[in-house]
């Protein structure tokens, strides 16, 4: 069971029905309940469809029938905006969020396979600067072993799990990397490092971002846009955003649950391995978001401003 997560109190007055505080006691203990695993706003689904009205949607790892849910485990089909007007909930199977980590050695390249001495593999997301200097862009968990790395620590392309090895295989060093705040507090906003490229690897890169435009762009991620993706696992594939303003547990091993917020879920475009895959916009190419985690059911990314103003690189 979850450590409780800190919201706001909320009031609650002596005339309250019995319907009513107990309407209040379950949107205080939400995310007690391990089944629910994300919030956020979306279109309402009705049957197969997505209709026009937006949605306060609650994330499930399965979703189970009314029937078999204890009465306190039931989410209010209504709840109360701060302004007094009613929202209408919806509930969405997605399955377990969990990390996700195209394979070649040479040369360094977006989409393909990369990692932290002591991982798997993930993906490499772009080449990027700062400082004039040359740097990989990935997730903590790909290029800092989810915050258990130290500065300077190998990385490798490609991954471990795709056959890199020290010391042929080094490409680069950790340089920076945002700490999780672990808990269920949603507190997080990005999943995300860089790591300084060596000095004897910077003529061994092509900088292309597939399906990029040049020279790159970078934009805000948008309900309903058509977006693509190039990772390690999956290679070429693409989606549609579905919610960008989306709280997501996220458990990672030997760190444990990471609560994050203003995150994009897309529909389900990745595998694991897919990890730091940059994710672009079909329509304009522009650069939107950092993928860095996924069900069966959906994929997560980090708005790529977010990421940029963590890390402080430029494309």
């Amino acid at each position: 069971m979850l450590d409780r997560v800190t919201t706001p109190e909320i009031a609650v007055a002596e005339t309250l029905s019995a319907t009513t505080r107990q309407h209040y006691e379950r949107v205080r203990t939400i995310f007690e309940d391990e089944n629910i695993v994300g919030a956020g706003i979306a279109r309402k689904v009705t049957g197969d469809q997505r209709t026009d009205d937006l949605g306060l949607v609650f994330y499930v790892r399965e979703k189970i029938p009314t029937s078999e849910l204890r009465p306190d485990h039931l989410l209010p089909p209504v709840m109360a905006a701060s302004n007094g007007r009613a929202v209408f909930t919806d509930v969405v199977e997605i399955g377990d969020i969990v990390p996700q980590e195209n394979v070649k050695r040479t040369p360094l390249q977006s989409g393909f396979s990369v990692g932290h001495k002591d991982i798997t593999a993930g993906t490499l997301g772009a080449i990027v600067r700062k400082e004039r200097k040359r740097f990989l862009l990935s997730n903590s968990h790909v290029l800092a072993n989810s915050g258990l790395g130290v500065v300077g620590d190998a990385v490798l392309y490609p991954g471990p799990d795709d056959g890199g090895q020290e010391p042929a295989d080094v490409v680069a060093r950790l340089s920076a990397f945002s700490p999780f705040a672990v808990g269920p507090s949603f507190t997080n906003s990005v999943d995300a490092a860089l790591a300084e490229l060596d000095d004897d690897k910077l003529t061994d890169i092509d900088e292309e971002i597939w399906p990029a435009a040049l020279p790159i762009k970078v934009g805000s991620p948008q309900r309903d846009m058509a977006v693509k993706k190039r990772g390690r696992t999956s290679g070429d594939s693409q989606s549609i955003v579905r919610d960008v303003d989306f709280r997501i547990l996220v458990r990672y091993e030997g760190v444990g649950v990471v609560g994050f917020t203003g995150q994009v879920l897309c529909d389900s475009f990745t595998a694991s391995g897919d990890s730091g895959a940059l994710v672009v916009s079909q329509d304009t190419g522009a650069v939107i978001g950092l993928h860095f985690a996924g069900s069966s059911r959906g994929s997560v990314c980090t708005p790529i401003r977010t990421v940029i103003d963590a890390l402080k690189f430029t494309f």
